[in-house]
């Protein structure tokens, strides 16, 4: 009986990415689970004029009465109102002051929003805080949360954290904890937590003197007068849209009034049931759409002689892009094989029409994201392996 030989095929190897290697450019956010996300932001650019270019994915209304409204990226998105000499309002039908809003979906879970402001306390009486309302024609039903300051007559002063939820002009609950803050606390920042439970209905506002850049751990809940913890009860307010944004008011003005925005961050219970139509949640404005390149694989060595098919190549980019509920941001990627380490990138192309540039033993993998300043995305790292042979 004859001995029959069988040729050996080559063994297939895939490169996985080191995850903890990788040098993540401002552009760029690497969340839990290692998925990489174009990094949120509240400002597009540095604006002298928001008014005409708002930062991204950001709605304005009233704003005429906003005198003069700038946005700055390199204070960390700063975005500041100052105020003319007119007295504008927001109650019952007088809805007049400038507010800044994005159009939010829950199609599930509670509401939760953390912000922090700051007031120069130039007007006789200003209100600055977090204002969400329907997404609708009428602004008379909505919830605010946020800072007062007023000067009375007797020459006395109060500044106040404030919850107060209006239904069709009639008002459902009005609770505010008195003279909380120091005139220097306002100038600094105060923070304010705005959350809504899965009803819709009952509606909560905290706050935090905490003088620092990123959310406090700790709040304070506000208080009515008996000093207990306020539930502030909007019917009506349960609809699956919102405008969520911010509101500054003042009256009697001496033309020097500014509130500002130092931080934003809206989201709902599940994160991973946003609609991917609107602007989601955990986004204070927007996601960075510079393109910015973020090098994946850095000279791994495949080895001179291994094979790297585009096909394998196209099927692995593809798989670990927008893995998450709603992300349909646009990626591009470059590929680059050389005989030394070091190599430039080459050409970008989505991972339908990738291909391998140049040969050698080095193999290089860079991504750009954001090409849409309000479409969520990811890469989920781990589960990017590129097979090849050889």
């Amino acid at each position: 009986m004859g001995q029959f030989t069988f040729a050996a095929e080559a063994a297939p190897s895939g490169v996985r990415v080191p995850v903890g290697a990788i040098t993540v450019p401002a552009a760029y956010a690497l969340e839990a689970g290692s998925f990489l996300s174009p990094a949120r932001r509240y400002a597009p650019e540095d604006a002298a004029d928001a008014k005409a270019t708002p930062p991204v994915g950001w709605v304005g209304e009233n704003d005429d009465d906003a005198d003069v409204l700038t946005s700055s990226v390199a204070s960390g998105g700063v975005w500041t109102n100052t105020h003319g000499i007119a007295s504008v309002r927001w109650i019952n039908t007088d809805f007049t002051a400038p507010r800044w809003y994005q159009v939010l979906r829950a199609p599930s879970g509670a509401l939760h929003i953390v912000a922090r402001f700051t007031s120069n306390l130039d007007a006789q009486y200003e209100g600055v805080g977090i204002l969400v309302s329907l997404d609708a024609d009428s602004n008379n039903t909505f919830v605010f949360c946020g800072a007062v300051f007023r000067t009375e007559g007797d020459a006395s002063v109060t500044r106040d954290a404030v919850i107060f939820g209006v239904n069709a002009g009639v008002n459902q609950e009005s609770n505010d904890f008195d003279n909380v803050f120091t005139a220097q606390q306002l100038t600094d920042g105060v923070w304010f937590l705005l959350e809504r439970d899965t009803t819709g209905n009952v509606w909560r506002g905290s706050y935090s003197t905490a003088n620092q850049a990123t959310p406090p751990t700790s709040w304070t809940p506000i208080a009515d007068s008996s000093g207990g913890t306020t539930i502030c009860t909007v019917n009506g307010l349960n609809a699956t849209t919102h405008r969520v944004g911010w509101m500054s008011q003042t009256e009697n003005v001496s033309g020097n009034h500014a509130a500002a925005m130092l931080y934003f961050d809206a989201s709902y219970g599940d994160p991973e049931r946003q609609d991917g139509t609107s602007n989601p949640a955990g986004t204070g404005g927007g996601f960075d759409d510079t393109d910015t390149a973020v090098q994946v694989l850095a000279d791994i060595d495949i080895g001179a002689a291994a094979t790297l098919a585009d096909a394998d190549l196209q099927a692995a980019l593809a798989a670990v892009e927008n893995q998450r509920y709603g992300e349909t941001a646009s990626w591009t990627w470059s590929a680059v094989r050389s005989p030394s380490a070091g190599a430039a990138e080459g050409s970008y192309a989505a991972s339908g029409a990738a291909a391998v540039e140049g040969s050698g033993r080095y193999l290089n993998l860079w991504a750009k994201g954001g090409t849409s300043a309000t479409a969520r995305g990811s890469l989920h790292l781990p589960s990017l392996q590129i097979p090849y042979t050889g």
